[in-house]
């Protein structure tokens, strides 16, 4: 008895907090206006969503290029070789740029790896962050005028889901 009451009261304090954590951040939801974040590439070079807007939508990918990621990037690479949406994939590995490096090297990425070393634009669109992991929406389609159109996960989806929700 004395246990489901500790559980019981356990489960409500966990509640509490998660709620006042999750309530103090402003995420970006589908159907609202995408927020502004620079972050730089890894060659320091500092980029913003803006930049990629003026041509039409964008796709934010956060990940932290776990294997499963990695196994998932000749399929995403395959989707968007012709896209006219860009990819931005932004890596969560804190100060750690060999991995993203490398993760370029191997699967001859030629697209933007911008470094989200605070997690501070996850946070913005993802609602939080926890350091090399990836959060459950990561996945982001954003239109000229700034609209999500889409959030999501990836790998999750499949690749003929990928190339409907690009097309």
């Amino acid at each position: 008895m004395l246990k489901s009451k500790w559980l019981i009261l356990l489960a409500l304090a966990l509640f509490i907090w998660t709620g006042e954590v999750f309530s103090a951040t402003e995420v970006e939801e589908t159907g609202n206006l995408a927020g502004e974040f620079e972050l730089e590439n890894l060659e320091g070079k500092t980029h913003q969503l803006a930049d990629y807007l003026e041509h039409g939508s964008v796709v934010l990918w956060f990940t932290n290029l776990c294997g499963g990621c990695q196994r998932a990037l000749p399929e995403i690479k395959e989707v968007f070789k012709d896209a006219q949406s860009p990819l931005l994939i932004v890596s969560l590995l804190g100060d750690n740029q060999e991995t993203p490096e490398q993760v370029r090297e191997s699967y001859e990425l030629t697209f933007p790896i911008l470094l989200d070393t605070e997690g501070v634009a996850c946070k913005q669109y993802s609602g939080n962050y926890i350091p090399n992991t990836c959060p459950v929406e990561n996945l982001f389609l954003i239109d000229a005028e700034r609209t999500i159109l889409f959030r999501g996960h990836y790998p999750g989806l499949g690749k003929s889901e990928l190339e409907k929700l690009f097309r």
